[in-house]
């Protein structure tokens, strides 16, 4: 069990070797319980966590804290440029004048342990925590915003359990100094008296049922209309030719003050994953039920990265649940989205693994998980001799899946466009183990707690093909389980699916972005003629037909009296006219009824990237359903017209279908 390791004092870790001492029972007790008995107090703590087994992608468990002689915390700001590490979880932190990645290649750059013999575990000891999404200032060169948590957290854990749920059995594993025979006593005894606590670790009794409380506020950083914009500005990226593929992210955050562990606990009942975490370092608590790998690399320098583009809900029905699979397995956007991915890993992996070993073997298949279907890949290669573990995560972070194609331009467009930093959501939480192996999971499907604070990500990538209401739509399925967790562990009532208070549709009158939608009045004809009439200048008119006071007439009329049409404008908080939608209702005897046609829909140049144009077309479906207008149709300029494939392009994203030179949107 001797196997050596000296890590380098630029490591900041004991100079003297290390050896393996390890001890092993059957298991008896469940994870969950072992880890609330023994570390649920602990003030830093690690328990990576298989809650979802599943044959050939998830075995192993492994907790524990930073109680031991040898362990270790350090915490990365400033983009992960510069940390402070602290000593044994209780010393005063100190100064690291060093980056993340150079102070954990460092430590893991060569395989320093052979797996002892015997023990069949991936994770014998070294550092657990995970890399921050801001931490690509390193990785790609981006730096535009700055996180309220760390950039990155590590514990050197030299004292672990490791659950091996398939064989049934918990390793007890501890790290000493070689040749010092008091330090390998200490480490003895730490194991057995570890394995002999297993023995006294019954599970907790039925939770008594918990006090009513009201349900926590949750809230969008940007919500629904403001979303919304976003993905109409990265669909315009994206027809620039700015990039393939986005991957926009928001934020749902809560006031609640609640047990981060409890909350764990609960989230890994609700939504296990084979990829699931609970960190602790002091006041920040991570519960995280990933089903994503980011990447796994083992000793002899295999990696897999696993991407996941593509969801659908789960149904209680089998043969609906079923067909739902099969639909995701077979729909056009989430293949594209996912093959868009596959591709860039393989790029991130093609620089630093040998030529010709990068290879996908399996494209696209589906797993399944407590709530979604996931369509997923995996991409694998193996590293150059000339590169290491740490080399390899720097060269693929962030995660593909998390940032769109081509990167670098992607993550550009992202930050400007999010205005605010991720965090640890889209980083990477697992361990780089002193033998060389690697396990990272994407951080998603996660809670990160503060005192009196809960933020759950969500995002979703956007394509050419993307809807913007399904898009939306999706980035609150894949926060609903989350959202639940944090329900039940701020006690209340669970029996309806949690709110988020500003993800409805917009209504009319509401501030959207900066203005507001509304019926004109009668002396705000003219501005809505000019603004007709600014629209038919851009378009390539106006005709010789137009006339201005007629206009204006026709305008004044549906200000008046909407029961030939109506008009909706969308207003600056300055009073000045963002937008106008100018519909008129038509009887025709081959519609057999009435049916809304939309005449004109103008948003000042000034206001196309804040969502009016979308809040309009919003605002005109709310008004033709109140109608029972069963469809809203649309003109479009003649093919070859400069605007006509950006329009037909927008329209398309509102659910309007083609209907020869025209589109229709069915609202049946």
């Amino acid at each position: 069990m001797a196997d050596v390791i000296d890590p380098p004092e630029t490591a900041d870790t004991h100079s003297g070797a290390f050896e393996v001492v390890w001890r092993s029972q059957a298991l008896s007790v469940s994870a969950e319980a072992v880890f609330v008995h023994l570390f649920g107090a602990a003030r830093e703590a690690f328990w990576l966590d298989s809650s979802l087994l599943v044959p050939g992608l998830s075995r192993f468990s492994f907790m524990g804290d930073a109680s031991g002689p040898h362990a270790r915390s350090v915490i990365f700001r400033d983009g992960g440029q510069c940390g402070e590490i602290r000593t044994g979880g209780n010393g005063a932190p100190r100064p690291l004048a060093t980056s993340v990645f150079d102070y954990l290649d460092g430590v893991h750059r060569t395989p320093a342990l052979d797996p002892p013999p015997g023990l069949d575990c991936p994770f014998v000891g070294g550092h657990v925590g995970f890399f921050g999404y801001e931490l690509k200032r390193l990785t790609c060169g981006a730096a535009a915003h700055e996180a309220p948590t760390p950039d990155a957290a590590f514990l050197f854990a030299d004292r672990l359990l490791a659950f091996d749920h398939r064989g049934g059995t918990v390793h007890a594993i501890a790290l000493a100094c070689h040749g010092d025979p008091a330090d390998c006593r200490a480490a003895q005894r730490w194991v057995d008296e570890t394995i002999d606590a297993l023995g006294k670790v019954r599970e907790p009794a039925p939770s008594a049922a918990r006090p009513a409380r009201q349900a926590p506020q949750f809230r969008l950083r940007h919500d629904r209309a403001a979303y919304l914009a976003r993905i109409e500005e990265c669909l315009e990226e994206i027809a620039a030719g700015e990039s393939y593929e986005i991957c926009l992210t928001n934020t749902i955050e809560a006031e609640v003050d609640l047990d981060p562990l409890d909350l764990y606990c609960i989230l890994r009942r609700r939504n296990p994953a084979p990829y699931s975490a609970f960190l602790r370092f002091g006041d920040l608590a991570i519960a995280s039920s990933s089903p994503e790998r980011f990447l796994r690399i083992d000793p002899d320098g295999t990696v897999e990265t696993k991407p996941i583009k593509g969801t659908e809900r789960r149904d209680p029905d089998p043969a609906r649940d079923a067909a739902i699979a099969e639909s995701l397995r077979l729909d056009e956007k989430s293949r594209s989205e996912n093959l868009m991915i596959v591709d860039l890993m393989r790029n991130d992996l093609g620089r630093v693994c040998e030529t010709g070993s990068v290879h996908v073997p399996s494209l696209m298949h589906v797993e399944s998980y407590q709530t979604v279907h996931q369509l997923v890949s995996v991409v694998r290669g193996r590293l150059r001799a000339d590169e290491s573990p740490v080399s390899c995560i720097a060269s693929c972070f962030p995660g593909g899946s998390m940032t769109g194609a081509p990167k670098v331009r992607t993550l550009e467009i992202i930050d400007r466009l999010e205005g605010a930093a991720r965090g640890v959501y889209s980083g990477a939480i697992g361990f780089l183990s002193l033998t060389g192996a690697v396990d990272l999971n994407i951080v998603i499907r996660t809670v990160v707690c503060t005192p009196g604070h809960v933020s759950i990500g969500c995002g979703g990538a956007i394509v050419y093909l993307s809807d913007p209401q399904a898009e939306f739509d999706e980035i609150l399925l894949k926060a609903r389980a989350p959202m639940a967790a944090v329900a039940e562990a701020a006690g209340a009532s669970t029996e309806s699916a949690p709110q988020v208070a500003n993800a409805g549709a917009t209504p009319l009158d509401q501030t959207v972005t900066g203005a507001r939608v509304r019926r004109p009045r009668k002396d705000e004809a003219g501005a809505v003629a000019a603004a007709v009439e600014a629209l038919l200048r851009e378009l390539g008119g106006p005709g010789p037909q137009f006339r201005a006071g007629a206009t204006r007439a026709v305008c004044e009329g549906f200000a008046e009296d909407e029961s030939l049409g109506f008009i909706r404008i969308a207003e600056t908080d300055g009073g000045a006219i963002a937008g106008v939608a100018l519909v008129s209702v038509v009887r025709a005897a081959r519609t057999s009824g009435d049916y809304a046609v939309l005449q004109e829909l103008w948003v000042d140049a000034g206001a196309r990237s804040g969502g009016v144009g979308a809040a309009l077309l919003a605002a005109v479906d709310a008004e033709a359903r109140r109608r029972s207008l069963p469809l809203v149709e649309v003109s479009l300029p003649k093919p070859g017209h400069p605007q006509a494939e950006r329009l037909q392009a927008f329209y398309a994203r509102a659910g309007y279908a083609p209907a020869g030179q025209r589109m229709r949107r069915s609202l049946a």
